[in-house]
């Protein structure tokens, strides 16, 4: 029998890597303080953005402000410094069958 390791499920090769990764970034911003309460409120609040991880490796977010950085790595921290935050890949989500 022949395997064809470019075929492994496990290793998650369908993934083209000549080919942006669309996701969703999901953050708070806990960690910075106010004493402004209503301002305290906003920063316990779940936000939601989209983003692309391109082939080069930068990062770009839909906002108004501060939306690119040069590596995913510098996303993370940048948003780990403010909260928690969580990454969900688009690409990765299952495609519900449509009837």
């Amino acid at each position: 029998m022949t395997t064809h390791s470019h075929l492994d499920a496990t290793t998650k090769t369908w993934h083209k890597p000549d080919e942006p990764r669309a996701f969703t970034l999901k953050f708070d911003q806990s960690k910075l303080k106010s004493a402004n309460p209503v301002r305290r409120q906003e920063y316990q609040e779940w936000k939601e953005v989209e983003g692309i991880l391109f082939t080069s490796g930068s990062v770009c977010l839909d906002r108004s402000y501060m939306n690119y950085f040069p590596t995913l790595t510098d996303m993370c921290d940048s948003f780990g410094t403010i909260g928690k935050y969580e990454i969900e890949w688009l690409d990765e989500q299952e495609s519900e069958p449509v009837e």
